[in-house]
């Protein structure tokens, strides 16, 4: 699915960015799988409604407080947007847009992304105007740690996340790769 998702972006000459603040926390507790899906549902989402220009993953952390914080992700891109009628309606399963954008897919990627989303406790929100593409919002809390093994085997059905090692979340630094190399 990832190396589908570089092709398509590659194929379409479009930019993938990716940039996080100093606040994000080196180790957090999550559910990785369903981070996972969340983040590829959106990012694929990206890719394929747009025709140029970029695509951006950034993360942010705040309310940082010693053992938890409220991960803040963003998934922009610079597609055609969606009219503000049609912004929540985006969310209900088997919905999909009007006329303009191919039909692919059940209708079910934004209704699925946001059941994780809350089932994460989190939220997701989508901002987007005609002309000027889309950005999906997502806050989700998480729980930190100094180190990778107290999380690990604290709860065994979520994963440690080292957001240093940004290969785990399934990208790559701008600066260290060409947009063409990012990995899933």
């Amino acid at each position: 699915m990832v190396d589908i998702i570089q092709s398509q972006a590659v194929k379409k000459g479009l930019q993938l960015k990716f940039d996080h603040n100093s606040d994000v926390p080196r180790y957090a507790k999550a559910d990785r799988a369903k981070l996972r899906q969340v983040l590829i549902s959106l990012l694929s989402n990206a890719v394929n409604c747009t025709e140029k220009g970029s695509v951006s993953l950034r993360l942010e952390a705040h309310d940082n407080q010693p053992e938890q914080s409220i991960l803040r992700i963003e998934v922009k891109d610079t597609d055609i947007g969606i009219a503000k009628t049609e912004l929540e309606e985006i969310f209900q399963p088997f919905e999909q847009l009007g006329d303009h954008f191919e039909k692919n897919g059940t209708g079910l990627g934004l209704a699925l992304t946001r059941q994780f989303v809350e089932l994460m406790g989190g939220t997701i929100n989508v901002d987007s105007e005609l002309g000027q593409g889309s950005t999906f919002n997502l806050e989700i809390p998480v729980q930190t740690t100094e180190n990778s093994k107290s999380v690990a085997t604290e709860v065994h059905h979520k994963r440690c996340m080292d957001s240093t090692n940004l290969n785990k979340l399934g990208w790559c630094r701008q600066k260290q790769r060409s947009p063409y190399n990012a990995k899933f």
